[in-house]
């Protein structure tokens, strides 16, 4: 700009009669360069259309002729070593190893070693110079498309991996992220893996959100989407043909190492890890901490402009019926084995222990293991990647019989912290007397937390050892305070009766819900 506003000053001072000494000593400039502007000044007046030929030579940009520079320390023997590596790396391409050719860093830093002084910019442009010389082709830029969306079509799907410390532990999680392509609206899920069921549970999930289905789901080659390629066709997975028969949804694949392709959801990936889990907002209680945070950041980002909000509101308006939820879990029958357990993916889940032998259901959830005989439920389990999962309670009538074998059991290393202290400081050397307490317990459905309230009783009274009895007494003790208390409240009306019965129902499977919860750290709550 600079220099375009020197030729203008030059050209006026020109038409005013100036001279090329006194033009060059106000604008400090050399006299050749007052001389190439006059001689373009008066190549312009000499032309046809002189008037615009001014005009134009006053409205462009000087040119500058630049003669073409060598490189002036890439030597003859640089060269022949930089061409050396080049054979290197077609060789490994023909070998089919692509991955582990060279790159112009690694070229560099090779010469550097052998002790030449060269600099990475001239490596590079040597090595593009010669690719367009080896190709004979002059290199282009590919040209994009722009694509027009429709509201409700396209919905993008992408995993993202991150490393959250849940409860103090180092754990990576996947994020399941879909991005509507109109309204660049995003949804993301946590999952402690990529497998088949995350990614039923994620789309299960996400249209229950949306409350609707779109047109059409857009996937790269993710293994768990395509099965095998023939050819130039891909095979899906049964998870994805089931769910798309189920759901009414068609699908389309990304061309391979075509990720702008679904760039809406690649983009989103970064944005989600950004400004959900970076810094300091890594650390979280729990799971279902952590997936409610994402999920306020996800509505943050839709609603973060007028346009976008309204973009996504038509979006699920064009969304397609969704017509119930698809069972999310993988069904397989197994024999119990002598330890009455079930080997479910190298993992061993207890069931009681009156099933040896038999053959059970199980249903397996991203989150959760059910266990079914004769379509009745058996026991859940929290999902787990140790050897066993078994729990105490499973081996109860077992132990009655042996009950020697307590503390040595997988059982009793596997139960409550707190059953494992009671045990100890109440029932050190009376393991029979514990596993007949544990047993009236299971039938009367009391809990740890009750029996623990019980010595901590004892311990105020100051009286150190407790027997089964005792502990009994009292919890049936209060079990009859609780239905004195509450026949004494009794005179109410029909209507009464009625509403404080099911507020009682009511306020039973919650609190069935928080303790289910509490035990297996709540997880479930995101999967439900």
């Amino acid at each position: 700009m600079k220099n375009m506003t020197e030729r203008q000053e030059i050209i006026k001072m020109l038409r005013d009669g100036r001279g090329i000494r006194y033009i060059s000593r106000e604008m400090n400039c050399d006299r050749k360069t007052v001389r190439r502007y006059l001689k373009e000044y008066e190549q312009a007046l000499a032309s046809e259309d002189s008037s615009a030929a001014v005009l134009e030579l006053l409205h462009t940009k000087p040119s500058y002729h630049v003669t073409n520079s060598t490189y002036r320390r890439f030597s003859q023997i640089i060269r022949e070593r930089v061409d050396h590596y080049n054979e290197v790396n077609l060789k490994l391409r023909r070998q089919g190893l692509r991955k582990q050719c060279l790159t112009g860093k690694q070229i560099y830093r090779k010469l550097e070693e052998e002790g030449m002084d060269i600099s990475y910019p001239t490596v590079c442009n040597y090595l593009r110079n010669k690719k367009r010389e080896d190709n004979k082709v002059p290199i282009s830029k590919e040209c994009f498309l722009r694509i027009h969306y429709e509201s409700g079509q396209i919905v993008e799907f992408d995993w993202g991996e991150i490393t959250l410390y849940i409860a103090g532990k180092r754990t990576r999680f996947y994020m399941a992220v879909f991005t509507f392509a109109y309204s660049d609206a995003r949804y993301t899920y946590l999952f402690r893996h990529q497998d088949q069921l995350a990614f039923m549970e994620s789309h299960r999930n996400f249209f229950r959100e949306v409350n609707g289905v779109p047109i059409c789901m857009v996937y790269d080659n993710m293994r768990i989407a395509v099965k095998e390629f023939v050819g130039t066709e891909r095979k899906i997975t049964d998870t994805l043909a089931s769910m798309s028969s189920f759901y009414g949804f068609k699908y389309r694949f990304c061309n391979i190492r075509s990720g702008n392709e679904k760039g809406h959801v690649e983009n989103s990936v970064k944005i989600i890890r950004n400004r959900g889990f970076s810094g300091e907002d890594i650390y979280f209680n729990n799971i279902e901490l952590a997936q409610n945070h994402i999920s306020q950041i996800c509505r943050m980002l839709n609603k973060e402009n007028k346009t976008k909000e309204n973009r996504l509101t038509e979006d699920c308006r064009a969304l397609k019926v969704k017509n119930g939820d698809l069972g999310c879990f993988v069904l397989g029958e197994y024999k119990v084995d002598k330890w009455s357990t079930v080997l479910v993916k190298n993992v061993h889940y207890s069931v009681p222990d009156n099933y040896v032998g038999k053959t059970v259901a199980v249903r397996l959830y991203s989150e959760k293991v059910a266990i079914f005989c004769n379509k009745e439920i058996v026991t859940t389990h929290q999902r787990r990647y140790t050897d066993w999962v078994v729990d105490i309670t499973h081996y109860l009538q077992t132990l009655l019989h042996k009950p020697n074998a307590l503390i040595h059991t997988q059982a009793r290393y596997n139960a409550n912290d707190k059953l494992h202290k009671i045990h100890d400081n109440r029932f050190c050397g009376t393991d029979r007397e514990f596993v007949q307490l544990m047993l009236f317990m299971n039938e009367k459905s009391y809990t740890i937390t009750d029996l623990e309230e019980k010595c901590k009783e004892l311990y105020n009274r100051n009286v150190r050892k407790a027997s089964k009895d005792q502990l009994t007494a009292m919890l049936l003790n209060e079990e009859q305070d609780d239905t004195q208390e509450k026949n004494i409240s009794e005179p109410f009306g029909e209507q009464e009766k009625l509403i404080e019965q099911k507020a009682g129902d009511s306020l039973e499977s919650l609190t069935a819900i928080m303790g289910a919860n509490l035990e297996i750290n709540n997880l479930n709550i995101i999967r439900s």
